[in-house]
């Protein structure tokens, strides 16, 4: 059973910079007292062979458990890396889903936890992955993807996850970072991540 977080949660400490409610009107703000972090929005990137992938399955697995998708993405060629040739083969493609059900920042080893036993789900027996599937979260300032690998940028959550700030919006425009995958770094899925950005300030201004 694929497992994962319900709702928006409460309160918790984030993973770093996630959007903060204000105080109430009349009430002061301590420095030392932690604050409510507020909801962010999921995205699951897919990069899978373009004939035969298992990708409405992959993606009803994870609307039972995170809710509908909101958005979808163009599909893009994923020719900026040869990363998973190896294993996948040549002729990859990426897409991403928008999920419409905000999440707590807190529960990105949870998800990459339970995104992991989709693609176990999806794996025919003793065949290589026929989807990679990664988890990513976006709030205003930032999105930030879930990988199980450590590196000298990444910020360890638990549960063998590590936090990795892959891009981050600054003066109108994604702006990457000396790490940033070169797909990421590319700007061919930043007209996109702002659409679902937009959406989701549009959504919090209203709570």
């Amino acid at each position: 059973r694929v497992g994962g977080a319900r709702g928006e949660g409460g309160r918790g400490s984030g993973f770093g910079g996630s959007v903060a409610r204000r105080p109430e009107p009349g009430t002061r703000n301590s420095m030392t007292s932690p604050i409510q972090v507020e909801p962010v929005r999921l995205l699951v990137g897919a990069i899978y062979q373009p004939e035969g992938a298992p990708l409405d399955k992959a993606r009803s697995l994870l609307e039972s458990v995170y809710g509908p998708v909101e958005a979808v993405s163009p599909t893009w060629p994923f020719d900026l890396s040869d990363y998973y040739d190896a294993e996948m083969g040549s002729g990859l493609e990426r897409i991403f889903w928008s999920f419409a059900r905000p999440i707590p920042p807190e529960t990105l080893p949870v998800l990459k936890q339970a995104v992991a036993a989709v693609e176990r789900e999806l794996r025919p027996p003793g065949a290589p992955r026929a989807v990679n599937l990664d988890p990513m979260l976006l709030d205003h300032q930032k999105i930030v993807l879930a990988s199980f690998k450590g590196a000298g940028q990444k910020l360890y959550l638990g549960n063998g996850v590590w936090a990795d700030f892959v891009l981050r919006f600054h003066k109108g425009s994604w702006k990457h970072f000396d790490w940033t995958f070169p797909d990421f770094r590319d700007t061919r899925y930043h007209a996109f991540l702002t659409q679902v950005r937009d959406r989701y300030l549009r959504e919090r201004a209203r709570i």
